[in-house]
C-alpha cells in the first residue's frame, strides 16, 4: 500500500514508522491460538446479493487524492451509459457497531477470494485525518472469505484477540496457509486444514506479503518503530526473519517500503516506495517521491533505481510469478501502461518489453493501479481505486470493466471469474462481481 497517500498496498497522509503502536504484539516466540473451522460447504452465507447500484454524490475525505478518486468514480459511473447487467454486490454484516469495516487487499486460491477487513479508512476520516485513529479502540481482526463459485460470502477467519486494534491490511494464501499483516500489531497465518491461528513475533510494520523464493515469504516493512527506514525481509514459511534488506537514503530521508517483488529470472527483489518526507519543488533529480528500487537479493545492494524528477514514471505495482513473467503496471505521461516482461526479456530495459495501454487519460492524481492477478489462462487482471477494471489478455487484447462507486469507496483486489470479475469494495466489507457482457473491449478512454 501506499502509505503515504494511503494506497498501501496505504495512508494518503505519511504514517511515519514512529507512529507505530507498541502494546499487543506478543514478545516470545510465535504462539498458536486456534478455533473452530468450517469447510466452504458448510459456512453460511454472510448475507444477501445486492442489486449493483451506480451513485452520483460526493464524501468528506482528508486527503485531496481520495476527493479526487470519488469525482473519478462518478465520471466512470455517470459518463458511460449503464452495463447490462449490471454488477452485483455482497455485502457482509458490519463487523462491529463502533467503526465501520471496509474490505482491503485480496488473493484467491482455489475458487475463495480471501481479503483483509479494517476500519482504518472510517476511522481515518472521522478523526480528521489522523492514520492512527483506528488504534483508539478493540475491535475485531478478520480475515474475509468470498466464494468465487457459489457468489457467497464465507464465515470469516477471526485472527485477532480482544485487545486487538488493527485491522487486517494483506493477505496471501501459499501452502496450505493463508498469512496476513495489520501493520500497526501483529501479522501471522491461519491453517487451512483446521482454522487454527498462530501469531507471529516482532512483526510491528509488516506491509506487504509476496510469495518469495524457496518456498520463503517477501515482506516490505515500510518504516521501524524507532523511526528508521524501510525494509524488504526475507521470512521463512513459520516467520522466522532469514535476511533483511534495508532500503538505503540520504540523511532525513526515509524509503518506506511498499509492494515487493521477487524475479526468480534475475534473483533480484523489486519493490515500490514512499520517499519520505516528500521533496520539496526543485529538489534534486533523485528525489521523485515514488521510486521503484531493484535489489540483488544476495548482498541487498540497490542496482537500479526507476523514477526520477527528470523522468517520473511510476511503477504503481508489481508482480512476478514462478515461470520468471513479470507485469508492471506503470503510470507515465498521462498513460496506465500494462508493460508485460517474458522470462527472457531483458531487466536492465523493461521500457523495450512489451506494453499494453490500458488508458490514454489517466488522472494520476486521482486513481491508481492497486493490484495484478494473473490468471492460469496467460490474462492478467488490473485493478484501479475508481473501480476501473482491466483485464489483458495473453495477446494484448483487453477488455474493461467500470464497477459502481458508493459513497466514497476504492476497489483493491479483483480477480476473474468463469464469466467475468470479482473484486474488493472498500466503503464496507462488499465484493462486487460484473459479468463479461458488462466489460467494454479496448482500453479505458
Amino acid at each position: 500500500m501506499r502509505i503515504q497517500d494511503f494506497h498501501h498496498r496505504r495512508p494518503m497522509c505519511p504514517v511515519q514508522p514512529a507512529d507505530a503502536p507498541g502494546g499487543s504484539r506478543p514478545d516470545t516466540a510465535a504462539s498458536p491460538r486456534g478455533g473452530p473451522f468450517q469447510k466452504p460447504s458448510q459456512d453460511r452465507e454472510m448475507t444477501g446479493r445486492l442489486p449493483g447500484a451506480t451513485h452520483c454524490g460526493s464524501a468528506a475525505s482528508g486527503c485531496t487524492r481520495l476527493l479526487g478518486v470519488l469525482s473519478v468514480g462518478c465520471w466512470l459511473a455517470c459518463a458511460t451509459p449503464a452495463p447490462a447487467p449490471p454488477p452485483s454486490v455482497y455485502r457482509a454484516p458490519d463487523p462491529s457497531a463502533a467503526e465501520r469495516y471496509c474490505a482491503w487487499y485480496g488473493a484467491e486460491e482455489d475458487d475463495v477470494l480471501y481479503f483483509g477487513e479494517a476500519a482504518f479508512w472510517s476511522s481515518y476520516r472521522r478523526a480528521g485525518g489522523d492514520p492512527r485513529a483506528d488504534l483508539a479502540a478493540a475491535g475485531p481482526r478478520r480475515i474475509g472469505r468470498f466464494d468465487l463459485e457459489a457468489r457467497r460470502l464465507l464465515t470469516p477467519f477471526d485472527v485477532g484477540a480482544p485487545e486487538s486494534r488493527s485491522g487486517v491490511w494483506d493477505v496471501l494464501p501459499l501452502d496450505g496457509r493463508v498469512y496476513f499483516t495489520t501493520y500497526f500489531e501483529d501479522a501471522g497465518f491461519v491453517e487451512l486444514s483446521d482454522g487454527s491461528v498462530t501469531i507471529l513475533a516482532d512483526t510491528r510494520s509488516w506491509n506487504e506479503v509476496s510469495r518469495g523464493p524457496a518456498g520463503r515469504l517477501l515482506v516490505s516493512r515500510y518504516g521501524d518503530a524507532t523511526g528508521g527506514g524501510g525494509a524488504v525481509l526475507e521470512v521463512s514459511r513459520d516467520g522466522e526473519v532469514l535476511a533483511e534488506h534495508r532500503l538505503e537514503a540520504p540523511e532525513g530521508v526515509t524509503l518506506a517500503a511498499k509492494s515487493p517483488a521477487w524475479d526468480p529470472v534475475a534473483n533480484e527483489i523489486w519493490v515500490t516506495t514512499d520517499r519520505l518526507p516528500l521533496p520539496a519543488a526543485g529538489d534534486d533529480s533523485a528525489a521523485f517521491p515514488r521510486p521503484t528500487l531493484v535489489l540483488d537479493r544476495s548482498s541487498g545492494a540497490e542496482v537500479a533505481r526507476i523514477g526520477t524528477a527528470e523522468r517520473p514514471i511510476e511503477i504503481q505495482f508489481v508482480r512476478f510469478e514462478i515461470d520468471g513473467r513479470g507485469y508492471l503496471s506503470v503510470s507515465e505521461g498521462g498513460e496506465l501502461s500494462l508493460v508485460m516482461l517474458s522470462p527472457e526479456s531483458d531487466r536492465r530495459h523493461w521500457t523495450t518489453a512489451r506494453r499494453v495501454l490500458l488508458d490514454d487519460h489517466f488522472a494520476a492524481a486521482l486513481d491508481f493501479a492497486q493490484d495484478i492477478q494473473p490468471g492460469p489462462d496467460g490474462s492478467v487482471i488490473v485493478t484501479r481505486w475508481s473501480g476501473a477494471v482491466h483485464r489483458v489478455e495473453a495477446d494484448g487484447r483487453v477488455r474493461t470493466w467500470s464497477l459502481p462507486q458508493a459513497d466514497g469507496s476504492l476497489y483493491y483486489t479483483a480477480v476473474a471469474t468463469g464469466d467475468g470479475v470479482c473484486a474488493t469494495r472498500c466503503g464496507d466489507v462488499e465484493v462486487v462481481c460484473a459479468p463479461d457482457a458488462a466489460a467494454r473491449d479496448g482500453r479505458k478512454r
